[in-house]
């Protein structure tokens, strides 16, 4: 066997291989929805500043909705504001060819919201700056954007 077959079939059995991987961890995922709810607190709190907590997070596939309970997001210090929903539902479908769709949110459902500002209250200030994201980051980017969505819209 030449260099040339070699260097493809060790390629191609670590693409087979991280895309079996990938897989695996999308199942087991779905399959577990409290493995989420934790991921989805620590992004909203990285990404408010605040601290967040769901009490329940639920999803389903058809159709594509996503349901979370008692929702509470305070201040990491005294300085903030403190948001508490009791129930938050999205209905959501993906539009458009495999691999170029697009996240669309058909509605969302609330009631019961409340926000308290604090008087030393300060918005989350987000940089959108450009960074150089780690090749696994940008892997598991490529990965979401072909098999699931590459953008996200609200409908009116």
């Amino acid at each position: 066997m030449g260099i040339l077959k070699k260097t493809l079939l060790i390629t191609f059995t670590v693409v087979i291989l991280c895309v079996a991987t990938g897989a695996g961890v999308v199942l087991y995922y779905y399959h577990h929805p409290s493995k989420i709810k934790p991921l989805v607190e620590g992004i909203v709190s990285r990404s408010t500043g605040t601290i967040c907590t769901i009490e329940n997070l639920s999803y389903a596939t058809e159709p594509l909705r996503v349901e979370a309970t008692r929702i509470r997001m305070k201040p990491k210090g005294n300085e903030g504001f403190h948001l508490e929903m009791p129930f938050l539902k999205a209905i959501m479908v993906l539009e458009g060819p495999f691999g170029n769709r697009t996240l669309v949110v058909r509605g969302l459902e609330s009631e019961g919201i409340s926000l308290r500002l604090l008087p030393q209250a300060e918005l989350p200030i987000w940089e959108l700056k450009p960074a150089n994201p780690s090749p696994l980051a940008r892997a598991g980017t490529w990965f979401v954007a072909v098999l699931l969505f590459r953008d996200i819209r609200l409908e009116a």
